[in-house]
């Protein structure tokens, strides 16, 4: 592999785990919405966006307390603190060596703006270039993919010098569908099998193996 000049991050489960403020948080908006309480979701179904997220939470739930829920829920976790969650091991250190090596970096995640640019602040996570969100531009709702065509149009960035990384085979999808070297976080909240069957350029296990891969990769391109 060719070293990137530019890398597209997925967010939850990728360079934060998430998991346990978005499922804590969860749990105190079905309450407060007076519904019964639920036990801790799955890891695997962190990652999509909150609309898609709560009907596969609460099945049967009718759409105005599901509303309520999404509600509270915002409220709820857009002004947090971000205790709960926390950069997975070597995320200070791949960003680091990424700007010091010249190479741009970025983000590309389903979650909403304001709680991703206050998550990355908590954290200090950056410097990112550019930031794409779901909700970044009106409208609807924007895939993953649509994500990723919009920070490369809006950046000018080469397909055959940019790298993906996600956890999920929609972010492996994504890269294919740009052109774009994808890479698999193994250890995210995607299952197994459903990042193989997507074909990766190259699978990690921790981000910490991203830094080794992406520091020996041969030269830089772009």
């Amino acid at each position: 592999m060719r070293r990137p000049s530019a890398v597209l991050f997925d967010l939850d489960g990728t360079l934060v785990d998430s998991y346990p403020e978005i499922s804590a948080t969860l749990q105190r908006a079905v309450v407060e919405c007076g519904l019964p309480s639920i036990a801790p979701p799955p890891r695997s179904i962190i990652g999509p966006p909150l609309d898609t997220l709560l009907p596969a939470l609460l099945p049967g739930t009718e759409a105005s307390a599901l509303a309520r829920v999404r509600v509270a829920f915002v409220r709820r976790y857009d002004t947090s603190d971000y205790t709960l969650t926390r950069a997975f091991p070597g995320a200070h250190e791949v960003l680091a060596w990424l700007a010091s090596h010249g190479v741009r970096a970025f983000v590309a995640t389903a979650k909403r703006d304001l709680p991703t640019r206050r998550m990355l602040a908590a954290l200090a996570l950056d410097p990112f270039e550019g930031i794409a969100c779901v909700d970044t531009l009106a409208g609807a709702a924007r895939s993953k993919s649509d994500l990723v065509r919009d920070l490369m149009r809006d950046h000018a960035l080469e397909p055959g010098s940019t790298w993906m990384v996600g956890d999920t085979a929609s972010d492996l999808r994504a890269a294919h569908d740009h052109g774009v070297t994808a890479v698999a976080a193994a250890y995210g909240y995607g299952a197994p099998e459903t990042l193989a069957a997507e074909h990766p350029h190259a699978t990690i296990s921790s981000l910490l193996g991203f830094l080794e891969l992406v520091s020996g990769a041969t030269a830089n391109v772009g």
